[in-house]
């Protein structure tokens, strides 16, 4: 019971910090597009789009088959990951 407690103390500390993390900025336009996407290319282009590198999460058929769906339909390019203070799509 104890080891639940202390478990439940550093998950309360977590949520703590978790307030004041930054947080990403989206775009109404982005908002939008990122809603009429597919869900699995949705899937790919938010880990891009938190910097996170969707290579190592798809298998590579998947990879190449969303990178140019997202490169035709929305010109968005993920083989190279976006800065960190490009909130502006």
């Amino acid at each position: 019971m104890r080891h639940c407690v202390n478990t439940f103390a550093a998950q309360k500390k977590d949520y703590k910090t978790l307030g004041k993390s930054k947080v990403m900025k989206i775009s109404d336009r982005e908002r939008l597009n990122i809603i009429r996407m597919p869900h699995g290319v949705r899937g790919t282009y938010l880990l891009w789009r938190v910097g996170i590198d969707p290579k190592h999460f798809t298998s590579r058929e998947t990879y190449a088959r969303h990178r140019q769906l997202l490169a035709d339909r929305w010109g968005i390019d993920i083989t190279a990951l976006p800065c960190p203070g490009d909130d502006k799509k």
